[in-house]
């Protein structure tokens, strides 16, 4: 779907719910919830989870007990992070699109789920859907034709294009990472070179602290 097409329909007016959204003091704040919930699942607790996927996150944990305060969820605010959590889904149940994973609220939203460009939406792509493309692809093609030109990797903790917790610097070239490592072993550019022009193809790929 292309920009034109997002922003041509006219939108009504988004139904306005104080109780959710209209004091910041108590605006819910899940991030620390998913992480500490999931991260030993990978057998490493470093504040990040490497697999998404496996992580079901349950909000109630964080449900106000009394009255409401910052650090807790009241009952829609509760609603409103179930529904981020759980995969989208049409009139009649089929499935359109997977939920927001579980530790990417350390992703900067703000101004961005209701921005003016398109181009902002693109932080909030699941990582998932591009899961789902690969699979997609992989149930057409036998595996060993498709690893010949489509490779799938992941990379946990990373934001948008660079930062994060994780590990984000692998050649790019984009701020912090303005440093480029000259060795295809770190520099997905270079290793893409490797593929085409020498058919050196890889399995894993290092980023610029390993």
């Amino acid at each position: 779907m292309t920009a034109l097409a997002l922003a041509s329909p006219p939108l009504p007016p988004l139904p306005h719910d104080p109780s959710v959204y209209d004091r910041p003091s108590l605006a819910p704040s899940p991030p620390p919830a998913p992480t500490s919930t999931c991260d030993a699942l990978d057998g490493l607790v470093d504040g990040i989870i490497s697999e998404p996927d496996d992580c079901y996150f349950r909000p109630e944990i964080l449900a106000c007990t009394g009255t409401p305060m910052a650090g807790c969820l009241t009952p829609p605010q509760l609603d409103a992070v179930r529904n981020i959590y759980s995969p989208l889904v049409g009139d009649h149940g089929q499935f359109l699109y997977p939920r927001y994973s579980p530790s990417a609220e350390a992703e900067p939203i703000a101004g961005v789920i209701f921005g003016s460009s398109f181009f902002q939406f693109t932080a909030l792509i699941s990582s998932t859907n591009s899961k789902r493309v690969y699979n997609l692809i992989s149930e057409t093609l036998a595996m060993l034709s498709l690893d010949e030109f489509y490779r799938l990797f992941l990379i946990p903790g990373m934001s948008h294009c660079f930062g994060g917790l994780g590990a984000p610097a692998f050649g790019q070239g984009t701020a912090p990472d303005l440093i480029v490592v000259n060795a295809s072993s770190h520099n997905i550019l270079l290793a893409l070179v490797d593929w085409v022009e020498w058919r050196c193809t890889r399995d894993h790929h290092r980023f610029r602290g390993e």
